[in-house]
């Protein structure tokens, strides 16, 4: 837990071309040595790689960076990023037309909904007498794996993730003449900090995202997920489901919250001075800099009974086309275990600043030790990565998120009451769950 505001490493690499970089990458060193890919083909081959993000996104940059740094290693193969800013509707308008790129980023959870094109590799099926990978696989914090596999395949490799935990205005709660929080905190520690901090309506205590990723992270610090142990039963009407949103809503009746605030104008309020305390992840730690707040960072507020430690976790992902060309298949292959190297991860995240790893190697590598000293409010983000949940990906989780969002916003607009509301989720994504369990 720290209020510092350090000036990263981030910034600076941010602003580097692309030569400029490479040798920066290089004299990393230390505690994870520089990743080496495979031998991925036969002959010169070239294969097409489209980014999710923008071609200004710092994530696509850095992406193109280490694909740079591959190619370097890997000639005569190629990789060629091709395309930015390609969603899920994009990349299955490319599938659908025969035309879909070699290599391609998703956000995790669509990796399902792309592999049931027929379009996508199971990686572990076509690297199962790779005993590099196998010893590489196992170095993946388990839950990555997990949540990126359908049907006990393994439809996209994990890259990085990133986590969401609560920050505080260190300034406004010193004027508050109240104290910082601590790991450990409970629900009620957290409403009592937010309504006395708070002056409504200038300066609220805490800024709620009212949609299902809220949801989901007050819930997981009291146990809930978005399925049971078997993957066949949506949980999001239990008791305890039923009291997360019960809380969320009282934070609005309370005074905590602003109003009605369903989703918009992420983290502006926080920079602003008018919220106190907000929940995001790294991603946003440039934003809230550029802002020249001064602030804080700590693991979530627990249930009062249950306790759960537990943060949001989201993630981004290298899908493989399914490659009629061997070679292209095997490129393909070789930039995914290159990538999700704990060694690449660690120079990813360290020129970032906004992800975490999803590897152990990489959570200790020498470059991200270093970078967590320089940065501890980042270094709280990659503390808190053991205690990471986040949804499976499936063929309708799109969808099913997006039920809950229906929900939350109903029950916080009072259009009807918490249970109602989830009650009906449920059943909309319960319905979904058993049609993708049929494919």
């Amino acid at each position: 837990m720290t209020s510092l505001n350090p000036t990263t490493r981030r910034r600076l690499l941010a602003l580097s071309s692309a030569g400029a970089v490479a040798p920066l990458l290089a004299a990393c060193g230390g505690g994870a040595q520089q990743a080496q890919p495979a031998a991925p083909a036969s002959r010169a081959v070239k294969i097409t790689w489209w980014s999710n993000l923008g071609d200004q996104h710092p994530e696509s940059k850095t992406r193109v960076q280490v694909i740079q740094q591959f190619n370097a290693a890997s000639a005569p193969v190629e990789v060629v990023p091709e395309a930015f800013g390609a969603d899920l509707t994009k990349i299955k308008t490319a599938i659908a037309g025969d035309t879909s790129p070699d290599t391609y980023f998703i956000a995790w959870r669509e990796g399902a909904e792309v592999f049931l094109t027929g379009a996508v590799a199971d990686i572990d099926a076509e690297l199962k007498n790779d005993k590099d990978w196998g010893e590489q696989r196992k170095d993946f914090v388990p839950l990555m794996l997990d949540t990126s596999s359908w049907k006990g395949k393994l439809v996209s490799v994990p890259i990085y993730t990133n986590n969401t935990l609560t920050l505080w205005n260190t300034d406004l709660l010193q004027r508050s003449g109240l104290a910082e929080p601590k790991t450990g905190w409970t629900w009620e520690d957290f409403k009592e900090l937010a309504r006395r901090a708070g002056r409504p309506p200038d300066q609220w205590g805490y800024e709620l995202w009212a949609d299902s990723s809220a949801f989901f992270s007050w819930y997981g610090t009291a146990g809930g997920r978005l399925f049971d142990a078997s993957g066949q039963k949506v949980t999001i009407n239990t008791p305890e489901a039923k009291e997360t949103g019960q809380l969320m809503l009282d934070l609005t009746r309370l005074g905590i919250n602003p109003p009605q605030r369903i989703s918009t104008s992420r983290s502006q309020l926080f920079i602003n001075g008018g919220a106190v305390m907000e929940d995001t992840g790294p991603f946003r730690l440039a934003n809230i800099r550029d802002g020249n707040v001064n602030f804080g960072v700590v693991s979530r507020p627990v249930h009062p009974q249950k306790k759960t430690r537990r943060a949001q976790q989201g993630g981004h992902n290298l899908v493989v086309a399914r490659n009629k060309d061997a070679d292209k298949l095997r490129a393909g292959l070789a930039l995914a275990k290159y990538m999700s190297k704990g060694a690449t991860q660690a120079q990813i995240c360290a020129i970032l600043g906004t992800a975490i790893p999803v590897s152990r190697s990489a959570l200790q590598a020498k470059e991200l030790l270093d970078y967590g000293r320089q940065d501890p409010q980042w270094k709280i983000f990659a503390d808190e990565a053991p205690y990471g949940d986040r949804a499976p990906t499936s063929p309708s989780v799109v969808k099913m998120l997006a039920a809950l969002d229906k929900a939350v916003n109903d029950f916080m607009t009072q259009t009807v009451s918490v249970s109602v509301a989830l009650d009906e989720a449920q059943r909309e994504m319960q319905q979904l769950l058993d049609a993708d369990l049929t494919q």
